[in-house]
């Protein structure tokens, strides 16, 4: 492609999240929702928006809550693949990274102990159940060179329960002229789930490296 075309389309992909950003800031969610009736158009501007969020540091959890909201529950699929999607630019940019960062170095390296020990997979699906912010996620996973498989899957399990949640919000919300409030006891339920996921193997790992430091 072209020098001038990339140019025109990046531009093109900046005001749309610059646009949706805005909307989103003002809290008019209701109102995005509703200004574009062309389904089509709409889920073309969510790609767009998808695309440069995690440039503009924008949630993905407002993104999820869009697309529930228009869609209902057949925006439950598309939310998680949008995620995914949406996940795949940090998570690249970091799996690339070939700095001499000390900081960095190090923290890579931890990163790649920790999902030594748990497994990428297992790894992924308990980070993600976490509210640990999406993004810090997706560049730590990056750094861990996690394998791209692993992370997809890992994104699409570990998400899936928030987006229920949001869901639950948005029913609520459709339900009552308020905003359904987030039941902590779901959050807490997440975490220990995520213990549960990982402990095991985390264990494991620290027992026999115990071991190993005993014998020497």
């Amino acid at each position: 492609m072209r020098a001038s075309r990339r140019s025109v389309l990046v531009v093109l992909a900046l005001v749309s999240a610059a646009i949706v950003g805005r909307t989103l800031l003002e809290g008019d969610v209701s109102g995005l929702v509703a200004a574009v009736e062309n389904d089509y158009v709409f889920l073309l501007a969510l790609v767009v928006a998808y695309l440069v969020r995690p440039f503009l540091a924008l949630p993905v959890s407002l993104f999820s809550l869009i697309i529930l909201l228009r869609f209902g529950w057949l925006g439950f699929p598309i939310a998680i693949v949008g995620t995914v999607f949406t996940s795949m630019p940090p998570y690249l940019l970091a799996k690339r990274y070939d700095g001499d960062s000390a900081l960095l170095g190090r923290f890579r390296q931890l990163g790649a102990d920790a999902f030594d020990a748990t497994g990428d997979l297992r790894g992924m699906i308990a980070i993600r159940l976490t509210p640990t912010p999406a993004d810090v996620v997706s560049y730590g996973a990056g750094l861990s060179n996690v394998p791209t498989g692993s992370f997809a899957l890992g994104t699409a399990i570990g998400i899936t329960p928030w987006v229920l949640m949001y869901m639950v919000i948005v029913q609520s919300a459709r339900a009552a002229t308020g905003t359904a409030p987030v039941d902590l006891r779901l959050l807490a339920v997440f975490g220990v789930l995520a213990v549960v996921l990982v402990a095991r193997p985390l264990a494991r790992t620290v027992r026999g490296r115990w071991n190993e430091h005993s014998n020497n």
